[in-house]
């Protein structure tokens, strides 16, 4: 049982890591954009 529950926590733990750098990106081209605004 122990076994199963550690593989589904790496899975989602893998999903979540993958959310944030996904939001870390979008961070990023909101950035670009807005400086492009600005110049």
């Amino acid at each position: 049982i122990s076994s199963q529950l550690q593989e589904k926590w790496q899975k989602n733990h893998q999903v979540s890591s993958g959310e944030d750098v996904n939001v870390a990106r979008w961070k990023q081209l909101k950035r670009m954009v807005q400086s492009g605004k600005q110049k």
